[in-house]
Parts: structure tokens; C-alpha cells; sequence
């Protein structure tokens, strides 16, 4: 839902959703009801990482006998399992986009290859780990001040007590 609404608020317009049905029993995948309207649309699916192939496989089969016009999928972690290529090389699938937070996953080549966009993960966390350094670095002194001075009317702890607890603080929760 936080794709699709942050899709929305990029394209300025409304942006439909939809799911495909999926059991996993005993490492057998079944089911395959598609809920959702993508006649005429291009469809996006979204799922956490790729391993065999098989959910990205069914999911794209699915809304192109929906309707879609094109299916384009995305995860986190591509996994890829050897019979990755099989799979998804053949699938109704147009462009596979993938991160590379797993480099050591089986080669891809064939029909597969054509369609893989693996993008690099690490400008993202290194923008993250910056705003968190940047937001550490400009909040701990406000904070700083801000206890100093509720502490000293409250007359309970001394200036290396709060030194310390702003210093300590876990920049996460800035």
C-alpha cells in the first residue's frame, strides 16, 4: 500500500491495487485468483525477494490474463535460485527490477538476463546514514540545552549527566 500511494502522489493521479492468491504448503505453491482491475493498465508487482521465480511467474500470468498491458516486477533481494532462469525467463514478465543486496545468487543469462535491472542499494543507505548523522548532529545540542534546562530548575542532575544522555542517545529516535 506505501508503494502505491507513494506511486500515486509521483504520477499525480489515481494508482489502482490488486493481489494474486498464493499457498505455500509442503514447497508447493497453489492458488492463483486474481482481485484487482489492470485491464489496459501496466502492472507492478512488488514482493520481497525472488528465489525460484515461481511467485513472480504466477502473479504476472495472472494479471495478464487480467488484462494488463504490461507487467513489470520488483524485490528487494534477488535470491535466484538455479532454475530462477526457467522460470522467469519465459514469464509474461517485461522488466524484473532487483537491489543488490545479494551479489552470490546462481548467474542469470538467457531470456532472464534480457530483462533483469539490478540496482545498487548502497547510495540509499549511505543517504539514510547521512540524514541520520545530520539529524543526530543538529539535535543533540537543542536537546542538550533543552535538559540542561529543565534538569537545572528541577535542580536533579548535574551538566555531565546530561552531556552523557545526549551523547548516548540512539540517532534512530531523533
Amino acid at each position: 500500500e506505501v508503494f502505491r500511494q507513494s506511486l500515486e502522489r509521483a504520477l499525480g493521479s489515481s494508482v489502482a491495487s490488486g493481489f494474486v492468491e498464493k499457498y505455500r504448503s509442503e514447497g508447493r505453491v497453489s492458488g492463483g485468483t486474481f482481485v484487482g482491475d489492470v485491464r489496459d493498465r501496466i502492472a507492478i508487482v512488488v514482493d520481497d525477494l525472488i528465489s525460484a521465480g515461481t511467485t513472480i511467474a504466477r502473479a504476472a500470468e495472472a494479471c495478464r490474463n487480467a488484462g494488463a498491458i504490461a507487467v513489470h516486477a520488483a524485490a528487494t533481494h534477488a535470491v535466484f535460485a538455479p532454475a530462477v532462469g526457467a522460470t522467469l525467463g519465459p514469464a509474461p514478465v517485461d522488466e524484473v527490477v532487483v537491489t543488490d543486496t545479494i551479489t552470490n545468487h546462481s548467474p542469470v543469462d538467457g531470456a532472464l538476463a534480457a530483462k533483469l535491472v539490478c540496482l545498487p542499494i548502497a547510495p540509499l543507505l549511505a543517504g539514510r546514514a547521512w540524514k541520520q548523522a545530520e539529524a543526530a548532529a543538529s539535535s543533540a545540542p537543542l536537546r542538550l540545552l533543552r535538559g540542561r534546562r529543565r534538569e537545572s530548575e528541577r535542580g536533579i542532575r548535574n551538566e555531565q549527566d546530561i552531556v552523557e544522555d545526549a551523547l548516548a542517545t540512539d540517532p534512530s529516535t531523533l
